[in-house]
């Protein structure tokens, strides 16, 4: 207590402050029970219109049975049996059953039938891929032996051609030998060889 009278300074402004929320407060929920919301009136009118229709409703029935206008009656309201068009006759001896199994049958053999065509198509197909398959396979064969003939030849070369390179060593360096040759070769290297200055 002694805490509050020492400072009242702070306790005052808090105490105005909740007291002007308050009345605030009271004073729109008072104001809302006041005015009636917009949608509530438009529920209201909506409503009063439907009880109207379905008072009315009510008295214009009873109005009728009064006169004697009831409903109709269940033969009134069941239209009249009418004889079908196109239904054929019966045929004592099996008519129409005769004719849909005969049906059946004749749509089970046309499906048959094209089983058969399909599985002719499929064999023939695979026929030709077998053939395609042994002709690839003799190509394969002819290749292979052209492979094999190219190799002996070039395991016979080797011999022939470090003969050849010897020669060719032999021959360049008795060309050296004479002066106007070198002098030729190397005229040559300046000018198909490397750039000085790429050396």
């Amino acid at each position: 207590m002694d805490w509050i009278l020492q400072h009242l300074q702070i306790v005052l402004p808090i105490a105005a402050a909740i007291a002007y929320l308050l009345k605030n407060r009271n004073q729109r929920s008072s104001d809302d029970t006041t005015r009636p919301n917009v949608g509530d009136v438009e529920k209201a009118e909506r409503t009063r219109r439907v009880q109207e229709e379905i008072r009315r409703k009510i008295a214009e029935r009873r109005g009728a049975a009064a006169r004697g206008e009831g409903q109709p009656t269940i033969r009134e309201r069941v239209p009249p049996l009418v004889r079908p068009v196109q239904v054929p006759p019966l045929d004592p001896f099996g008519g129409p059953m005769r004719r849909i199994v005969k049906r059946l049958e004749e749509a089970a053999t046309s499906i048959d039938q094209r089983e058969r065509d399909a599985a002719a198509s499929v064999l023939e197909r695979q026929q030709k891929l077998a053939d395609e398959m042994r002709a690839l396979e003799a190509a394969r064969v002819v290749e292979k032996q052209r492979a094999a003939q190219i190799a002996t030849m070039t395991s016979a070369m080797p011999a022939e051609m470090a003969g050849r390179q010897f020669q060719a060593r032999d021959d360049v360096m008795t060309q050296l030998r004479d002066p106007r040759e070198l002098k030729r070769a190397v005229v040559l290297r300046e000018i198909l060889g490397a750039p000085v200055g790429l050396r």
